[in-house]
């Protein structure tokens, strides 16, 4: 985002929010938008969850795979239509890929 175009009151706004972030996450804002996922359309997104846990969205239906859920109130894209909390890396597994070659 261009600085130039912020009025000061925003810059310390935007400059407060990458600080608590990194705080709270250890990602910084820029690591955190490379967790959007887009081929022209976005059709994955993974949040931090607590318990360093992520949730992960994707661009299928929820009835798609097993472990899939019906999002509730997320932030992401409203084409993002199940979600999948993941509780540790191991559960990126060949079923996951399969979502996201779907997605």
């Amino acid at each position: 985002m261009p600085e130039a175009n912020l009025t000061d009151r925003q810059q310390k706004w935007f400059a407060t929010i990458r600080t608590g972030l990194e705080r709270d996450t250890g990602k910084t804002m820029e690591q955190w938008v490379a967790t959007a996922w887009s081929r022209g359309v976005q059709f994955a997104a993974a949040r931090p969850v607590k318990g360093g846990k992520a949730m992960l969205g994707l661009a299928v239906a929820a009835d798609a795979g097993a472990r899939l859920e019906a999002p509730k109130n997320e932030s992401w894209s409203e084409r993002l239509k199940a979600r999948v909390l993941l509780a540790s890396p191991a559960e990126v597994d060949a079923g996951i890929a399969a979502l996201l070659r779907a997605a």
